[in-house]
């Protein structure tokens, strides 16, 4: 029998409990390094102005190639540079997390995600049982479930044949 604990473990990942501050470090610097600095999407010029409050100059000592001359950001500056990066920002955190085999995800879910398509579904679904549940649908019923079925449609529409791609 495996539990689910034992079931999600990532064997890649060491079983260290605890990775070296060399090797957090390291990981961090990787994650920056993906977004920030020379021939990347962002400058260190364009965090200074993007994220009030933080230098290039310190932006620069995170990203310097020579370890010895690498600083590591505090993770206030780790969280504002994974919001000052969007979306992208689950990424930045996830390199950064992957390290001990942790990841991040949006909290937000978007209309076309799965989660929140199930969850709309879900919902219009249940409201459908409750109205129904006299195994009838009046015209009380099916005034009140004209937006609900409205809102499934919206939902369903771009996984159907007819739907738009």
């Amino acid at each position: 029998m495996v539990l689910l604990w034992q079931a999600r473990s990532n064997s890649a990942v060491s079983t260290s409990t605890q990775p070296s501050q060399v090797v957090a470090d390291d990981a961090v610097y990787r994650a920056l390094s993906l977004f920030i600095g020379d021939g990347r999407r962002y400058s260190v010029h364009d965090i200074e102005i993007g994220i009030p409050g933080l230098k290039a100059r310190t932006v620069s000592s995170w990203i310097a190639n020579a370890p010895e001359n690498r600083r590591a950001p505090k993770m206030r500056d780790l969280i504002r540079i994974a919001s000052f990066l969007g979306e992208e920002g689950v990424v930045f955190l996830s390199k950064a997390l992957g390290v001990i085999g942790l990841g991040a995800h949006s909290l937000t879910p978007r209309p076309g995600d799965p989660g929140m398509v199930i969850a709309t579904l879900a919902q219009g679904v249940s409201q459908f049982a409750i109205r129904g549940a006299d195994n009838v649908y009046c015209h009380v019923d099916q005034g009140a479930l004209e937006p609900v079925a409205d809102e499934l449609i919206a939902t369903l529409v771009p996984f159907s044949s007819r739907g738009s791609r």
